[in-house]
């Protein structure tokens, strides 16, 4: 089950949105797809959530030093660099033969009250964004993966947590797997499309209950 969760990312030209609250293995999901990367081609990893970890990647890989160089890693500290960086994916791939990009915690400077960016600024930039990795992954056949948040708080029927920018991205993503928690350390992975499967996180990573 996990390597059809992989496999689904992984879609050339698609552009896939997990969802799920903190620490329920959207990082260690990455990872796995980094685990993917052969010899010659590289994945970008821009963190905008500054929470992307070398040491877990490497456990989780298997990789040697030199084949870290494989995964390019990239920290925006802000909207500013986040959207720059976005819009300028075409130059910054170059002649490189990319398994796949993926923008860590896409909405994590959007949800920051200290940013100086009004709300119908911060909703408008986060779509023409997210826009813009459709339209980039249709045309460079290229996969593209962003990890989102879901909202803190439940309505008073303790119903789940709503996604961040939940409009924008049933609006341009090809698919999205929503990640729930089930108890104490079982999680649950869906997808809109009839995919549903449970898994714990492990220093092995995500071990998926068949």
């Amino acid at each position: 089950m996990l390597e059809e969760i992989i496999k689904q990312c992984l879609k050339k030209g698609k552009l896939t949105h997990i969802v799920g609250p903190p620490k329920s293995g959207k990082n260690t999901l990455l990872y796995h797809l980094a685990s993917k990367v052969q010899k010659g081609e590289k994945a970008i990893i821009i963190d905008a959530e500054i929470s992307v970890s070398v040491q877990r990647l490497i456990e989780i890989t298997k990789f040697k030093e030199m084949e870290l160089e494989r995964i390019i890693i990239i920290h925006t500290k802000n909207s500013y660099e986040q959207h720059k960086i976005v819009l300028n994916l075409h130059n910054l791939i170059g002649s490189r033969k990319i398994k796949f990009i993926a923008i860590n915690g896409i909405t994590n400077h959007f949800r920051n009250n200290g940013t100086k960016i009004g709300k119908a600024n911060k909703y408008n930039i986060l779509a023409l964004q997210v826009a813009y990795l459709k339209e980039f992954a249709k045309k460079m056949k290229i996969a593209v993966i962003v990890t989102n948040q879901m909202k803190g708080e439940r309505d008073k029927f303790g119903a789940s947590m709503g996604i961040v920018g939940k409009k924008i991205f049933e609006k341009y993503v090809d698919t999205t797997f929503e990640i729930n928690q089930v108890n104490e350390k079982l999680w649950s992975i869906n997808s809109d499309k009839n995919f549903r499967s449970l898994y714990l996180i492990t220093e092995e990573g995500i071990k998926v209950l068949d």
